[in-house]
């Protein structure tokens, strides 16, 4: 931990990803970060555990996220603790080593946080239907994608 928090400030760094058991990290870490990057479950525990409200958290400026989607009550609920916030959300796969899709700057809000946002850069996706046939718009399908991080 002391290493972290040693190297957050060091180097000035802007963000700080946070795993299943980083919630210490975040409320204790200096404020030189303003982005962290949670799993769902500790973007819940954010919202939920009372030790959150002992701390003060007015330096985060964005949540990004991904693994899993978040309940629309979460959203709000993280909205409401951190108006300060925008939110970013991520999506990949098991096969890909990174996002796939992800909002651009200018959609960091709640109000997207239930698209995927963007196909990111040198990356191709398209859904395929049962038959073979590429979906459109809001029709299900089979994800596939092609690029550097699958």
């Amino acid at each position: 931990m002391e290493i972290m928090l040693n190297t957050v400030v060091e180097y000035k760094l802007v963000e700080l990803l946070l795993g299943q058991t980083s919630l210490r990290s975040l409320i204790v870490a200096p404020s030189s970060f303003t982005n962290a990057l949670a799993v769902p479950p500790i973007l819940i525990r954010l919202v939920r555990d009372p030790i959150v409200d002992k701390y003060d958290l007015s330096f985060l400026r964005r949540f990004s996220s991904g693994a899993a989607p978040l309940s629309e009550e979460i959203i709000q609920l993280l909205k409401k603790k951190f108006p300060q916030t925008g939110f970013k959300q991520g999506y990949g796969m098991t096969e890909s080593c990174s996002c796939i899709t992800a909002h651009p700057p200018a959609l960091y809000d709640y109000k997207y946080a239930h698209a995927v946002g963007t196909v990111v850069a040198n990356t191709e996706v398209k859904i395929l239907k049962e038959d073979g046939t590429e979906a459109g718009v809001n029709e299900p399908g089979e994800i596939l994608a092609r690029g550097p991080q699958i």
